[in-house]
């Protein structure tokens, strides 16, 4: 049967499939002959019925370090002051190429 014929249940076990895998999406949809649009399409679906949920895979690196995240804590009572009325309503992040991003801190 070809994959776009395929039922709901079959495209759980697709996507668990994918899930299972070493692969990233775009290698597991061209291993599968699958135009990956429509598995994300069918992942989507799946996700907004409650049956899977997002699963995130790191890009594998090719010889090059990539750069992650930390986790870490600090004792915040050491090393931040008295918490302060915020000159501003928004937290700006500027972006290259001019982008601004003005987050609200209500």
């Amino acid at each position: 049967m070809p994959v776009t014929e395929a039922t709901p249940s079959n495209w759980l076990k697709i996507s668990q499939e994918w899930e299972e895998s070493d692969l990233s999406q775009v290698e597991y949809c061209k291993s599968k002959g699958i135009s990956r649009g429509y598995f994300i399409r069918q992942r989507t679906k799946l996700m907004a019925q409650g049956l899977i949920k997002p699963c995130y895979k790191q890009p594998k690196s090719k010889g090059k370090s990539r750069m992650s995240f930390i986790p870490m804590s600090l004792p915040l009572a050491d090393v931040l002051p008295e918490p302060q009325k915020a000159e501003s309503d928004f937290i700006e992040i500027q972006l290259p190429h001019g982008v601004v991003m003005r987050i609200p801190t209500c």
